[in-house]
């Protein structure tokens, strides 16, 4: 099925809702970076998991794991210790997997290092659903 994006209704009030948005967003660290890692990193963690604990979980393994390829070069006991208290840990094997995939020769089935840029291709990855591809 192809995801595309929708119209707003024009009952609603775009200029309204951007105001309001500028006015009353969270400050995310994630929100600063155009690199699509630390943004799918935040998205995989805040599913299940409130905003304000999810921002020192994502800080503790952001700050470990800045880019896919260190993941990937990590093993799976290193990230779930860092995941330790955020709880349902196969999000956290999950991704280990993604970046493994993601690290893995185009040649093999992988991305080389780089994560995909299609929703299609970003929901082919382990842990990544529709609502997840569309964020990053």
């Amino acid at each position: 099925m192809t995801q595309g994006v929708r119209s707003m209704p024009p009952s609603l009030n775009q200029d309204a809702l951007l105001a309001w948005f500028a006015e009353s967003q969270r400050d995310l660290p994630w929100r600063q970076m155009n690199d699509p890692w630390p943004i799918l990193l935040s998205e995989i963690l805040l599913q299940q998991t409130q905003v304000s604990r999810g921002v020192v979980f994502w800080q503790r393994i952001f700050e470990r794991y800045p880019t896919v390829q260190s993941m990937a070069e990590s093993t799976e006991e290193d990230v779930l210790f860092l995941w330790q208290g955020a709880g349902y840990y196969s999000r956290a094997r999950r991704l280990f997997r993604l970046a493994q995939v993601v690290c893995t020769p185009r040649s093999d089935g992988g991305h080389d290092g780089f994560l995909p840029t299609t929703a299609k291709a970003l929901e082919a990855l382990p842990g990544v659903g529709p609502y997840t591809a569309a964020a990053v």
